[in-house]
C-alpha cells in the first residue's frame, strides 16, 4: 500500500517549508516524547507505511497511541482543516494549496517559478538581445546599475533627560585630613554615577489643599489660588486631568490595552480605577479630538494621490447595517479597518520618492467600520474640492476597492498583478513568463526614477525596455 508522501502542517499559521536538509526526522517506532511543532514536515512511504499501521493495530486491539504517534495525527486533523478553511474561499489555486502544504517554494523570483528549461530559454533570450544590441549596452538602454538602499535609516527614540541629583559627603571636605592613611589630604575627584530606572504606576494622584478664609460679618469665602501647572492639566473641578486621559486614550487606542485589563493592572499596580471610568475619561479625548479629525480628513480630501487598503476585524456589539452602494441596498456585517495614505497635492512638481518618506506632506487617516476601503475613500472624497483634478488612487484591483461615482486615474498594484501571473506559471508557463518578464522592465523603471529622483513632470526620463 503506497500513499506518497504526507506533508503535515502543525498549526493554521504561515509557516516557512522545512527543506530536506533541516526538516526533522521522525522514527517509526515509537520514542516516548512528544515532537514539539516545527513547522512543515515531510514523512516518506515507509514512514506513513508504518503510522497508519500503528494506528490499525491500537485500533483493533484497543492500545495506546505513543505521544508522537498522537502528535503526527493532531498535526494530520489540523492540516485537513485548515485546507477545508482554505477550500472554502473562492480564490483558491493549486499552486496557492501547494504553497500553503510547503510542497513548492514560496519564492515568486523568476528563477524559481520558471522551469530549468524555461530559465536556460530565457537566459539564451538575453543572450540573444545581447548580441544585437552589442556587449556593452544588452539591451538597448542604459546600463543597470546595482541598486542601494534609498531607505532611511529609523531613528532612535530620544531618551528623556533623567533627574540629576546631588549627594554631597556630609563627614568630609576638601582639604580634610585622609581618614584611611592620616598622611594626605583630600581633594576634589570626578563624581561617581548611578543610572536607576524605577518603576511606578502610570497614574498617580495628588491632594491639593487649598487654604480659605471666611468673613464673619458676609460670610465671603477666599481660597487660595491653584498653581498654573495644576490648572494647566485641567480645571478646579475636573478629578482626571488632560494628561490622565491622554494617557488612557494611548494605551486603548494605540497600545491596544482594553478596558478591562487597564482595570486589572491598575489595580494590581495600587491605583484602582475602572473600566467605565476608563472609557469616559477616552469617550471626552475622542470628542475634544473629532473637530481635529474632520479637518484633517477634509485636507486630505484635497490631496493628488492616494494609497488605500483595508483588513478584517471586529467590533464586538456591532449588529447589521444597512447601507447603499451601486444601487442596492442590504444589510452589511463584515467589520474591517481601513486605512489610506494621502499625499499632498503640492508634490506634483517636487521628488515623490523623497517626498513619500516626509510626514509633513502625509495624512494618514483610519477607520474600523461596517464596510470596505472602497467606501471609506468615497466618504473621503466627498469632501474634495470641485476645482481640482481626478485624484490618483492606488489600490490592488479587488471589487472591495472599488470607486463609485467619482472621477479619478486608477493605478493598480503592479505587485498584486504580478503574483497573480505567478501563480499561473504552471498552468501557462510560456504565457506566464511572457508577462513576468515584461514586469521586470517595470521595476527596472521604477529604480531608474528613484535612483535619479525624477518627478513626474521631468523630462528626459530614459527607459530600460523596448517593449511598446
Amino acid at each position: 500500500m503506497h500513499y506518497g508522501y504526507a506533508n503535515f502542517l502543525y498549526s493554521r499559521n504561515t509557516a516557512t517549508p522545512m527543506s530536506a536538509d533541516t526538516s526533522p526526522s521522525i522514527s517509526a517506532e515509537p520514542t516516548g516524547k512528544s515532537v514539539a511543532p516545527l513547522g512543515f514536515l515531510d514523512l516518506s512511504e515507509e514512514a506513513l507505511d508504518a503510522l497508519i499501521g500503528r494506528v490499525e493495530q491500537a485500533s483493533s486491539h484497543a492500545l495506546a497511541l505513543s505521544p508522537s504517534d498522537c502528535q503526527l495525527l493532531l498535526s494530520a486533523v489540523m492540516t485537513l482543516a485548515s485546507m477545508q478553511e482554505q477550500l472554502s474561499h473562492d480564490d483558491l489555486t493549486m499552486r496557492k494549496m501547494r504553497k500553503m502544504l510547503g510542497i513548492v517554494r514560496t519564492s515568486e523570483k523568476l528563477a524559481d517559478l520558471l522551469p530549468t528549461d524555461e530559465a536556460a530559454g530565457t537566459q539564451q533570450d538575453n543572450t540573444d538581445d545581447q548580441q544585437a544590441n552589442g556587449p556593452d549596452n544588452p539591451s538597448g538602454a542604459e546600463p543597470a546599475k546595482k541598486r542601494t538602499s534609498k531607505r532611511k535609516k529609523r531613528k532612535k527614540p530620544k531618551r528623556t533627560p533623567p533627574v540629576v541629583r546631588h549627594h554631597p559627603i556630609t563627614d568630609l571636605c576638601k582639604g580634610d585630613h585622609c581618614p584611611g592613611c592620616h598622611a594626605g589630604k583630600v581633594y576634589k575627584y570626578v563624581p561617581g554615577q548611578l543610572l536607576r530606572i524605577s518603576g511606578h504606576s502610570p497614574y498617580s494622584s495628588t491632594r491639593h489643599v487649598s487654604e480659605r478664609l471666611r468673613c464673619n460679618g458676609c460670610q465671603q469665602i477666599f481660597s487660595a489660588e491653584l498653581p498654573a501647572e495644576v490648572l494647566a492639566d485641567g480645571g478646579p473641578d475636573q478629578h482626571y486631568g488632560y494628561s490622565a486621559r491622554t494617557l488612557m486614550a494611548i494605551r486603548r487606542c494605540f497600545a491596544g490595552d482594553p478596558y478591562f485589563r487597564q482595570q486589572s493592572m491598575q489595580a494590581l499596580l495600587g491605583e484602582p480605577i475602572t473600566a467605565s471610568t476608563i472609557f469616559d475619561q477616552c469617550e471626552k479625548v475622542a470628542d475634544a479630538l473629532n473637530p481635529v479629525f474632520r479637518a484633517i480628513k477634509l485636507a486630505g480630501a484635497q490631496a493628488s494621490l492616494f494609497y488605500f487598503d483595508d483588513t478584517p476585524n471586529r467590533i464586538l456589539q456591532q449588529g447589521p447595517v444597512e447601507k447603499s452602494r451601486g444601487g442596492k441596498t442590504r444589510l452589511r456585517t463584515g467589520v474591517y479597518s481601513s486605512a489610506c495614505l494621502a499625499i499632498l497635492s503640492e508634490l506634483a512638481d517636487e521628488s515623490l520618492s523623497l517626498e513619500l518618506m516626509n510626514p509633513a506632506r502625509r495624512i494618514v487617516l483610519f477607520q474600523t467600520n461596517v464596510g470596505h476601503a472602497g467606501e471609506w475613500m468615497e466618504e473621503i472624497l466627498a469632501g474634495r474640492a470641485a476645482t481640482l483634478g481626478p485624484p490618483i488612487l492606488m489600490s490592488d484591483a479587488l471589487g472591495s476597492n472599488q470607486i463609485h461615482n467619482i472621477a479619478f486615474i486608477n493605478a493598480l498594484c503592479n505587485s498584486h498583478g504580478r503574483r497573480g501571473f505567478a501563480e499561473l506559471v504552471e498552468l501557462s508557463p510560456r504565457e506566464a513568463r511572457f508577462a513576468l518578464e515584461r514586469y521586470q522592465h517595470i521595476w527596472a523603471n521604477d529604480t531608474h526614477c528613484t535612483d535619479h529622483q525624477c518627478t513626474p513632470t521631468s523630462s528626459g526620463v530614459t527607459t530600460t525596455s523596448n517593449t511598446p
